[in-house]
């Protein structure tokens, strides 16, 4: 994969996973009060990583072509620790789903 295929793909996943985060703050507002308060603490979590995330791929995009390598370590560094939220998360708002694997 190219570095630019890899960009555009990370890119891709990047708005999938906001768009899941998207809906959960939705249903989050129409909680009960007593749910309300931990559902808006796990999404803060969420936006804390893609916030994480989307710097780091912003600084793979420019780095020079000797820094790529370095760029791309801290961006896959940042990437597993946002899926794993979003996996943890995906379990707390999606209680169903707690016996099958986050993709």
């Amino acid at each position: 994969m190219t570095r630019k295929e890899y960009l555009a793909w990370m890119k891709e996943d990047l708005d999938r996973l906001n768009a899941l985060a998207a809906g959960w703050a939705d249903d989050t507002r129409h909680s009960r009060i007593d749910l309300r308060h931990a559902c808006e603490h796990q999404l803060e979590g969420l936006r804390a990583h893609r916030e994480r995330t989307a710097a780091r791929m912003l600084e793979a995009q420019a780095a020079p072509e000797d820094a790529w390598e370095r760029a791309a370590l801290d961006l896959d560094r940042a990437w597993r620790e946002m899926r794993e939220a979003y996996g943890v998360a995906r379990m707390y708002f999606e209680p169903e789903l707690r016996d099958s694997s986050f993709r």
